[in-house]
């Protein structure tokens, strides 16, 4: 159900964060957890991206029922810079 879960999350995730900031480039979807390649407002921490994100679409996933069991993300998150260069 885990899987369901992070589905239905991406779902969330790839229409909050394009309709706000317009710069998520990738998602990816593995059956623990998700990969999000996005471009960071620099006004923006990224520490309450993932928080914000995090606790939209959990709270989406449970009030719609998606998942017969309640979802919740894992606490924390991990972050890696990538920089494009020319």
């Amino acid at each position: 159900m885990r899987s369901l879960g992070n589905y239905y999350a991406s779902i969330l995730i790839i229409q909050k964060y394009n309709l706000k900031y317009k710069k998520l480039l990738k998602i990816i979807l593995m059956p623990e957890h998700v990969h999000v390649l996005f471009s960071l407002p620099s006004s923006k921490a990224l520490e309450n991206i993932a928080k914000s994100l995090k606790g939209e679409s959990s709270n989406w996933i449970n009030d719609n029922n998606f998942i017969p069991t309640k979802f919740k993300w894992q606490r924390g998150y991990r972050d890696f810079q990538l920089v494009l260069r020319n």
